[in-house]
Parts: C-alpha cells; sequence; structure tokens
C-alpha cells in the first residue's frame, strides 16, 4: 500500500502486507494508483518533521543555556549584569519547563486518539464525550510514547450500555421472532373447527 509508506515504518507495512496477502496488497495498490495523502490537509505530523522540530528546540535552549554560563562568568564582578543573567535563566528553565510539558501532553494525546481510533466506533469525537477523562492515566512506555490506562475498561463498558455507538451494532435490525410452536393438539383443534365449517366428520367421530 504504497500511499502508506511516507506514514508508517518499514516494519509496519510488511506486517500489513503479510496480513492482507499479496493478491489484496495488489488489488489495493492497482485501484488507489497514484492516490497519496496530501499531508498540508490532515491533522498527522510526519515524524522525520516531529523529530526535527523537536531537536531544533532542544538544542535552542541548550545553546541559551551555554551562552548563560559563558556571560556568567564574566560577570562576577558586575551585579547589575549577574542579575540580568540570573533572570535569564530563571526565563529559561521557565521555556524548558513549558517545552518539556508540551511536548508529553503531545504524546499522551496522541496515545489517546491512537486508542479510541482503534475500537471501531461509528463516531470518535462521540465516543469520546463519553469518556470520563479523570479516569485515564498515562504511563511512559520505555520507547517514547505512552500507555493509556483506565480507558478499556470504560469502552467495555459503554459497549453493554450504548452498544449503537460501535460498529457492528445496529439498534434498528428487528429481534428475530420465535416461530410457532408445533403443538399437535392446536392443529387438531384448528381442523376439527375447519371440518366443522364443511360439514365433513371429524377425526376420531
Amino acid at each position: 500500500m504504497k500511499f502508506l509508506e511516507k506514514f508508517l515504518s518499514d516494519e509496519t507495512i510488511k506486517e500489513l502486507n503479510t496480513k492482507l496477502g499479496d493478491d489484496l496488497v495488489g488489488q489495493i495498490n492497482a485501484k488507489l494508483g497514484d492516490y497519496s495523502i496530501d499531508i498540508g490537509k490532515e491533522k498527522l505530523i510526519p515524524k522525520v518533521v516531529f523529530d526535527a522540530d523537536k531537536k531544533a528546540l532542544k538544542d535552542q535552549l541548550a545553546e541559551r543555556d551555554s551562552q548563560l554560563k559563558e556571560l556568567k562568568e564574566k560577570a562576577k564582578d558586575n551585579a547589575d549584569l549577574t542579575a540580568k543573567i540570573a533572570e535569564l535563566e530563571t526565563a529559561n528553565k521557565n521555556s524548558k519547563t513549558a517545552y518539556e510539558k508540551s511536548l508529553m501532553e503531545t504524546k499522551q494525546t496522541y496515545a489517546y486518539e491512537t486508542a479510541l481510533a482503534g475500537v471501531k466506533a461509528k463516531n470518535v469525537k462521540a465516543l469520546s464525550g463519553l469518556i470520563d477523562k479523570s479516569k485515564i492515566t498515562y504511563e511512559d512506555n520505555g520507547t517514547g510514547g505512552y500507555t493509556v490506562k483506565g480507558l478499556s475498561e470504560q469502552i467495555e463498558a459503554l459497549k453493554k450500555s450504548d452498544a449503537y455507538l460501535f460498529e457492528g451494532n445496529n439498534p434498528n435490525t428487528p429481534a428475530p421472532q420465535n416461530p410457532p410452536a408445533n403443538n399437535d393438539a392446536v392443529k387438531a383443534a384448528q381442523d376439527a373447527k375447519l371440518n366443522g365449517c364443511f360439514g365433513l366428520p371429524t377425526e376420531g367421530k
């Protein structure tokens, strides 16, 4: 599936091809042709762009720290300059803290939205509105991302209470009707009544 190659890793593409099979993958590629996703119109951020932006910001913060340290050495006997450097150090520290918090929140949001997208909801936005975010926690998975905790339990509960929110559940489908009981006594009574209407003898007489 060529249109996904710039978004997914080679390993993921290989796994998808294996699961779908060469025939189906070939049909998809033939059907889509040169179709491609315009990343500028989507909510996705390519990993290479995200990593580049992250590295650039980290390098800027590191460069500021280095410059402030150098100035601090040169300004030992200048009280005003020393005070100004201390002020800049505080601002730089706050910027670093804000950056780290923003990065963490971005990763957690991505983890949450990815997990929610995998439950096959008919309307992900509507489903998200029913999730109690206060019960959601995030655990560092050791690979630079987060594992969502407290979501699967809520999803399972909603599948029971609001099954219509999920694919494969149609609340408008009528329940199957039980076939009428094959009761010999009822059938015999109906036959006797019908025979009586035409003046025919009933069984047993």
